[in-house]
C-alpha cells in the first residue's frame, strides 16, 4: 500500500473527506476518546465513527481497549508516514 502511487491513491482518498485528515492530524497530537474527537472536530459521533472505521481499515488508525471498555484511538506509523507526506506537499 505504501508504494508512491498507491500514497497518491490513499492521500486523494483522505481528501474525500474534510475530517479524515483532521482526525489523523488531531491523533498525531496524542492518543484519544471518539467523545473528545467528536467535541474537539465538532462533528457528529455517527459521522465520526465511520471516518474513524474507514482510517481503520486503511490501517491508518488503531484502537486500544481498556479494561473499562473506553476506546482509544491512536495513528500508526503509517498514518504518521502519510502525514509528513501530506504535510510537505502542503495538502
Amino acid at each position: 500500500m505504501l508504494i508512491m502511487d498507491g500514497n497518491i491513491v490513499l492521500i486523494n482518498w483522505l481528501n474525500d473527506s474534510p475530517y479524515r485528515i483532521k482526525v489523523l492530524k488531531l491523533l498525531n497530537l496524542s492518543p484519544n476518546f471518539p467523545k473528545k474527537i467528536s467535541k474537539e472536530l465538532e462533528i457528529h459521533k455517527s459521522s465520526l465513527s465511520r471516518v474513524l472505521g474507514d482510517l481503520y481499515d486503511k490501517k491508518l488508525i488503531d484502537k486500544i481497549t481498556s479494561s473499562s471498555r473506553t476506546r482509544t484511538y491512536i495513528i500508526t506509523d503509517i498514518g504518521k508516514k502519510i502525514l509528513k507526506i501530506i504535510d510537505k506537499n502542503g495538502n
